[in-house]
């Protein structure tokens, strides 16, 4: 077991506690212009980060937040309050060295854990905190793919409700998505499949994992197969109860000769179907998709929920979740397509489960010349808003945004985090 390094701060919402040459710059140079129009926004660490937050909300029903360092460590911060501005940040110590992908989830007896990839040693491993907090224990580090190829990338994982844990991730070496299923809770047995790819197929990018209920997950990813006349790039899905889990195949979307299922994401509904939402290169454009069927062996929907003037390259990733009333809620960036570039977090809010009305709503606009809103990750928390997790460039920091319980459309608000108007 490793002991962690342990930072209990609370944290304002206001940037008076920054350091003194930061503030000035804020000032003279407007580095720090990143308006919020939506949501409360709280920075939760702004000590130079690297980024990539992973967002899961624990065992209390408050944000947790997974994110690496600017030395390849991975830091967890346990917020201890509805917005997250009084938070506990623990950095997980140890020899591992991890790269820029990872994904968090809580463990059925509460607790962080993270998936992984090592960056050293290329391989798919898991941290796993004895306590909710990752304090007064340390953490355990264990081994779910060895290799030898170079595994682990782009992983998503869950806890099905048999409490035995399930993997969706990339072998770059071979070009395949790969999926692991824990034997048994313990996981000191894993039995691993290769789900598609190879040759001139590859997949696996941007691999999304869920269960909800089910007792065997649904895993996706963005897929590209070279082996016709034309290219075919899109998305692909597995519904793993059909067993081996790779013959469950389906294409989700796809499109010709041009880059598509960039980023894509997935989610399942409340009324047990598939939703996922990508990103078109060449449009660009944002596109939600619903399977007609739980296997989604049958109708996809696609449709374009964001083709306003934006352009997309600096950040590739989309985050969706479902609200308890079955309507989805898409997290992504904007970058502007005009000159001086600046970037926006956006959420896409589906006035119903199929998305043919939405509301686009600002949560943050950067400075001009500066980025935020990257790698966001989007939850529901237990009251039924939507918290999101996601970098801000242009000072290194860790951010949470928080909307209200029926929409981002507004600051969030704690009527239902406290009790009715704040009364238990």
């Amino acid at each position: 077991m490793n002991p962690p390094i342990v930072s209990f701060r609370p944290r304002a919402r206001d940037r008076g506690s920054r350091q003194p040459w930061r503030a000035c710059a804020c000032v003279v140079f407007a580095l720090c212009a990143a308006v919020a129009n939506a949501a409360t926004v709280t920075t939760i660490d702004d000590t130079s980060m690297a980024g990539q937050p992973s967002l899961a909300i624990g065992a209390d029903g408050l944000p947790v937040v997974a994110y690496r360092t600017l030395q390849n460590k991975l830091r967890v911060a346990k917020c201890n309050n509805w917005d997250c501005s009084d938070v506990a940040i623990i950095e997980l110590t140890g020899t591992y060295v991890t790269s820029a992908h990872f994904a968090l989830a809580i463990t059925p007896a509460g607790n962080p854990a993270i998936a992984f990839q090592d960056n050293a040693e290329r391989r798919l491993d898991v941290v796993r905190c004895v306590t909710a907090d990752c304090t007064g224990g340390g953490h355990d580090f264990f081994t779910i793919d060895p290799g030898p190829n170079d595994v682990g990338a782009y992983v998503d994982w869950a806890f099905g409700p048999d409490n035995r844990a399930a993997f969706a991730y990339r072998d770059f070496t071979a070009g395949t998505l790969m999926y692991a299923r824990c034997v048994m809770p313990a996981c000191s047995a894993v039995d691993i499949e290769t789900l598609n790819g190879g040759g001139q197929i590859t997949a696996g990018d941007f691999a999304s994992l869920a269960f909800a209920g089910r007792n065997d997950p649904f895993v996706s990813s963005q897929w590209e197969n070279l082996t016709g006349a034309q290219d075919l790039v899109g998305v692909n899905g597995f519904d793993c109860s059909i067993v081996p889990c790779a013959d469950a195949e389906q294409t989700l979307y796809y499109q010709t000769n041009t880059p598509a299922g960039v980023g894509q994401d997935m989610a399942i509904g409340t009324d047990d179907l598939p939703v996922f939402s990508h990103l078109g290169v060449a449009e660009p454009v944002l596109r939600f998709g619903r399977c007609a069927d739980p296997d989604c062996d049958g109708n996809v929907s696609s449709t374009v929920i964001d083709d306003g003037d934006f352009a997309i390259g600096f950040d590739d990733s989309t985050s969706i979740g479902v609200r308890s009333d079955g309507r989805p809620v898409i997290a992504y960036q904007r970058q502007s397509a005009s000159v001086p570039t600046f970037t926006e977090l956006y959420v896409a809010e589906c006035g119903e489960p199929s998305c043919q009305a939405v509301e686009r709503v600002r949560i943050e606009r950067s400075g001009d010349g500066l980025h935020t809103g990257i790698d966001a990750d989007l939850a529901i928390d237990d009251d039924g808003a939507v918290v999101i997790a996601y970098f801000d460039q242009s000072l290194l920091d860790i951010k949470l945004a928080r909307c209200s319980r029926l929409t981002c459309a507004g600051p969030g608000d704690r009527l239902f985090a406290d009790g009715f108007e704040g009364v238990p």
